[in-house]
């Protein structure tokens, strides 16, 4: 079986980064599109379809781990969580990756640059892993981490974030290793 995975996450200053799996399907192929080309909503009612169609799979990694580790060890970590999660279900034989470097380190993996725009599969990882951050984000900018405005910018770098970060410090929420948060005092909260 061939999946598709793709990540969510890589460029924000707060938050996981969510990487997301997902068994190839005829049907996507008529109902998925780059996640980035989609509003809010046709994301939400795709990601749900997905599900209904094929098996999916999401993995995670945490600010602190990506601190502590790196990006690219936090999304082979994220990643083989994903994978792990849906070869339960199917066996794996190919693995479509986006992008141009396998960070997983898995020899059925086949990239392919801007993979998401042209596979299906691809695609559907991307869409679900960015339904699934968002939702996380969403949650916590009005819950957990108010204020900082999570649940608009879902942690990137906006001007709302940097007057959020300026007045209020950063969180635990937040990257400490990734700029403009360097170097700044650690908040417990």
């Amino acid at each position: 079986m061939i999946i598709g995975v793709d990540e969510v996450g890589r460029g924000c200053w707060a938050g996981p980064v969510c990487v997301g799996a997902v068994a190839m399907h005829p049907s996507l192929e008529g109902i998925v599109d780059d996640s980035k080309k989609l509003s809010f909503g046709q994301r939400q009612v795709i990601a749900q379809l997905i599900k209904e169609v094929t098996p999916v799979s999401l993995g995670w990694a945490s600010p602190s781990y990506i601190d502590k580790h790196g990006l690219t060890a936090a999304l082979k970590y994220a990643a083989l969580q994903a994978i792990a999660g849906i070869s339960g279900h199917v066996a794996t034989t190919t693995i479509l990756l986006d992008g141009n470097s396998n960070y997983i380190g898995d020899p059925r993996v086949n990239t392919i640059i801007k993979g998401d725009a042209v596979e299906p599969v691809i695609a559907a990882a991307s869409i679900v892993a960015k339904v699934a951050r968002d939702q996380y984000m969403q949650v916590i900018g009005q819950t957990t981490f108010a204020g900082y405005g999570f649940e608009s910018h879902v942690g990137y770098g906006t001007s709302q974030h940097r007057a959020a970060l300026k007045l209020m410090g950063p969180s635990k929420i937040h990257r400490y290793s990734w700029a403009p948060l360097r170097g700044m005092n650690r908040v417990d909260n």
